[in-house]
């Protein structure tokens, strides 16, 4: 019996066992290097809430997702036509409504 559970035992222990390998190699000198792959989710650590004082199409952009900025830096411009158009809009509408008064000032 003695002998029987001595040889279940030594097979259960090499079962369990695997083979371990070495790798043998010369010492040498130079940097260290880690490569660490990983998957998952990555949150912010801080967002910043960005509004604008006005509306239009974006013509240019500066930065890109999670540069560093500083204040006052240019980001992005807007495109300037639609502006444009609307101050041209209202001083057209100024000088008919300066034309119409003065119009109706002399008769």
């Amino acid at each position: 019996m003695l002998l029987l559970g001595a040889v279940a035992v030594w097979l259960l222990v090499r079962q369990n066992h695997h083979d371990i390998m070495y790798r043998f190699a010369e010492i040498t000198r130079g940097n260290v290097q880690t490569k660490v792959s990983a998957s998952g989710k990555f949150d912010a650590v801080g967002t910043a809430q960005v509004g604008t004082q006005v509306s239009g199409q974006i013509a240019e952009i500066h930065v890109d997702f999670n540069d560093r900025v500083k204040k006052e830096e240019v980001i992005t411009k807007v495109d300037p036509i639609l502006a444009q158009q609307a101050v041209r809009e209202a001083d057209d509408d100024f000088t008919v409504r300066n034309q119409t008064e003065l119009a109706e000032a002399a008769h």
